[in-house]
């Protein structure tokens, strides 16, 4: 019976533990950002770049990362 658990990160090079590690750092980011387009929402005068500027810096290693392991 394969394991589900570790297939996904295998298959990307990783171990379960490495996985969960950036998973979860990538879950909390977006977790943190999601409140603060909420806040912004209500009060405009907060996070006026702060939003859309880490959403490009999560892209853009996201994007870092993916063709790191295309190589």
């Amino acid at each position: 019976m394969k394991n589900f658990f570790t297939k996904h990160p295998r298959k990307i090079g990783e171990s379960y533990f490495m996985h969960f590690i950036k998973a979860f750092t990538f879950g909390l980011s977006l977790l943190t950002i999601s409140l603060m387009a909420f806040v912004h929402a209500f009060f405009p005068f907060f996070f006026e770049y702060s939003t859309s500027y880490k959403i490009e810096k999560l892209h853009k290693k996201l994007n870092d990362r993916n063709s790191k392991r295309k190589k």
